[in-house]
């Protein structure tokens, strides 16, 4: 378990979606302009997110929009990976 939570964190892109959603909830155009990254490739790493529950998603009509459901946990994550 420990080992597959330290393998969703250890891409520098998911850090900085973690990072970015630490100031609330964003749509995946506005983490795509942030990651300079194709849109299909930030999708796929909110999917990882999404599925370790790290973040939770919203639809509105064609959009959907990301957010942390727990940001203490954020935090320990950025903090933690500081130290690697």
């Amino acid at each position: 378990m420990q080992a597959e939570l330290c393998k969703t964190f250890a891409d520098p892109s998911r850090l900085i979606i973690i990072q970015e959603l630490r100031d609330g909830e964003k749509s995946v155009s506005e983490l795509q302009s942030v990651l300079d990254i194709p849109q299909p490739v930030v999708s796929h790493h909110l999917a990882i997110l999404k599925s370790k529950g790290v973040v939770q998603a919203r639809r509105d009509g064609k959009n959907t929009y990301y957010h942390l459901p727990n940001l203490k946990f954020a935090k320990r994550v950025i903090l933690f990976t500081r130290y690697w």
